[in-house]
């Protein structure tokens, strides 16, 4: 239970202030001053700059395949964050570093705000919830889902992101890079730690709890 509350405690505390020049995750310096820059942005001003992202992510931020993440209705926070993490290469992505790297901090804000006033996808499972998404596993000390990717319980803070109605496949492909290390962007280790105790089953289930209508490819 003391490891659950520490991770509930490190997804909304904040730290010492820090100017944008100074900010590095790697050290663990999301202030409030971050924040509130991160919620600065111009969504006119992003919708220009986002034209370029539409090749991948979708012209109004809806992917058009399974393996791409929508950005449509994300939290700003979270997608400044990310931005940040493939500009500085704390998340690695050769293809996104060489998109985001000549983009500066207000840039990635308008984007981010262009983002998230664009109507996202809806899950499509009506089927009962996971027990892993509703009541996680006290025996593993792993927390449900929902208690952090919840909509109605969110802050908006940097860390957690709206699942709801994002790509199947991209939300496997997700969760093994954390299981497997291969995705180090999380504060605190708190995601690694969660999927490196989740079965390849578990993923999947809660991929498809969570995921949007599955685009079926022609062959």
């Amino acid at each position: 239970m003391n490891k659950i509350l520490l991770w509930l405690v490190v997804l909304t505390m904040s730290f010492v202030s820090v100017s944008m020049a100074e900010l590095s995750l790697s050290e663990s310096r999301w202030t409030q001053e971050a924040y509130d820059l991160a919620h600065s942005g111009d969504a006119n001003k992003g919708k220009k700059l986002a034209k370029k992202c539409g090749s991948c992510h979708g012209d109004n931020g809806v992917s058009e395949d399974n393996e791409t993440p929508s950005l449509a209705g994300q939290k700003a926070a979270y997608t400044f964050k990310q931005i940040y993490d493939y500009k500085n290469k704390i998340r690695a992505n050769k293809t996104m570093y060489k998109k985001v790297k000549k983009i500066n901090i207000q840039d990635m804000a308008n984007i981010a705000a262009w983002y998230q006033t664009q109507q996202g996808e809806k899950k499509m499972s009506n089927n009962s919830v996971p027990t892993m998404v509703s009541n996680g596993d006290k025996k593993r000390f792993l927390i449900a889902c929902n208690m952090c990717h919840n909509p109605q319980v969110m802050n908006g803070g940097f860390q957690v992101p709206i699942l709801a109605g994002q790509k199947i496949d991209y939300l496997i492909e997700t969760l093994t890079a954390f299981k497997e290390d291969d995705r180090e962007n999380d504060e605190y280790r708190v995601m690694r730690d969660i999927a490196k105790q989740l079965s390849e089953e578990e993923i999947k289930t809660i991929a498809k709890y969570y995921a949007a209508k599955v685009i079926i490819e022609d062959e």
